[in-house]
């Protein structure tokens, strides 16, 4: 069966490759990860060092305090909806770094799969040369996926708050799950696709047409990995996760234990098992039938069984 199709024996497959380069490469990965993130946030910490000095010049220091009062008056006259679209348009451009951060990762991923191995150093080329590429892409994403659950779980809290109805948010809760879940698979393959040379637009465009192509692969992929995290804290969550919290019992330090190792696992394995089973799946398919507009990775060799 070719390996653009999906059967259970090629998710397995996908699973056990993914998680044994994620467990090969942990030390790499975790030093890559902590890298980018100390960047990320130096640039953070710049990009408000030279907001509050605009702020200053531009409102005045004795004012500030009056400015942000005259915002969260304004913020209150809008509707739920315009506040979420205001905060996005602000929000957006300040994680920007560490959406950067997220997307070398798959730079990360794409080395190990190529070569099953790469280095710590390796992701900060990839932050470095895909900055403003990935930085777009992560944006775009952003919008794209969280405003609209924000969207759809904030539509009936007006109606709520007239009329209770636990109904009612059960069901827009759901509705932004199933959206999460259809939409971030649809766009799962737009990191690998900036990383293999494509500009923001074009690495959604190429995700989008890989979802739709090759739904099955695309999608077993992500549901499957990404439902990792969920199986691993499945057993401390539901209607019990207070109650065993809030007790001083064996029962609440077995799970406060396995809480913590639960946490260790998908932040050091199952997160690089993720970033490279997604950047193994889009070399799959992108393969000979693809052609990158930027011949940055000639004669790919994929490993782990294929």
């Amino acid at each position: 069966m070719s390996m653009k199709r999906a059967d259970f024996k090629t998710l397995l497959n996908d699973l056990k490759i993914s998680l044994r380069f994620a467990a090969r490469n942990v030390i790499s990965f975790t030093l890559g990860m902590i890298g980018v993130l100390i960047v990320s946030g130096l640039l953070f910490g710049v990009i408000m060092l030279v907001t509050f000095p605009v702020l200053i010049f531009g409102v005045g220091l004795h004012r500030i305090p009056e400015f942000f009062t005259a915002l969260g008056v304004g913020l209150e006259a809008m509707e739920g909806r315009a506040i979420l679209g205001v905060l996005m348009l602000i929000v957006a451009p300040i994680l920007a770094p560490f959406l950067v951060a997220i997307g070398a990762l798959f730079g990360m991923g794409r080395e190990i799969v190529e070569s099953a191995g790469t280095s710590a150093s390796g992701v900060f080329e990839w932050y470095k040369r895909k900055f403003f590429s990935l930085a777009g892409a992560g944006v775009l994403q952003f919008i794209i996926i969280i405003l609209p659950v924000a969207l759809l779980v904030m539509t009936p809290i007006p109606m709520l708050l007239a009329t209770p109805n636990t109904a009612m948010l059960s069901i827009s809760s759901a509705l932004a799950t199933l959206y999460f879940l259809v939409v971030g698979g649809m766009l799962s393959m737009t990191f690998p696709a900036v990383i293999d040379g494509h500009g923001p637009f074009d690495a959604i465009r190429v995700s989008v047409s890989m979802s739709i192509d090759y739904f099955d692969r695309v999608f077993s992929v992500w549901l499957s990995h990404i439902g990792l995290p969920v199986i691993l804290f499945l057993p401390i969550g539901g209607a019990s996760f207070t109650a065993i919290w809030m007790s001083i019992s064996p029962v609440s330090i077995l799970a406060g234990i396995y809480g913590i190792a639960a946490f260790i696992l998908v932040v050091f394995l199952v997160i690089p098992a993720i970033v490279i089973g997604i950047s193994r799946v889009y070399l799959i398919l992108s393969g000979e039938e693809r052609e990158s507009p930027e011949d940055e990775h000639p004669n790919i060799n994929l490993v782990g069984d294929v």
